[in-house]
């Protein structure tokens, strides 16, 4: 199977580029801190993935957004 990488996006903003572990086997965790300024004052962002180069991405098994 061929692993794509892909952006991560907070609203419309970029936050971090996804780089999928090739030698990883089943699932493995990726962690990105969200900065303060993208989420003040809001009750809710939308976490988008964005393919780049030919238009797809890893499959994504799970989100979870945790206040600090």
């Amino acid at each position: 199977m061929l692993f794509r990488s892909f952006d991560v996006l907070i609203d419309i903003t970029f936050l971090a580029k996804f780089a999928p572990n090739a030698n990883a086997t089943g699932f493995w965790d990726a962690t990105y801190a969200i900065p303060a300024n993208l989420v003040a004052g809001k009750q809710k962002v939308t976490v988008k993935f964005q393919a780049n180069g030919n238009g797809r991405i890893t499959p994504v098994f799970s989100v979870r957004v945790v206040r600090q």
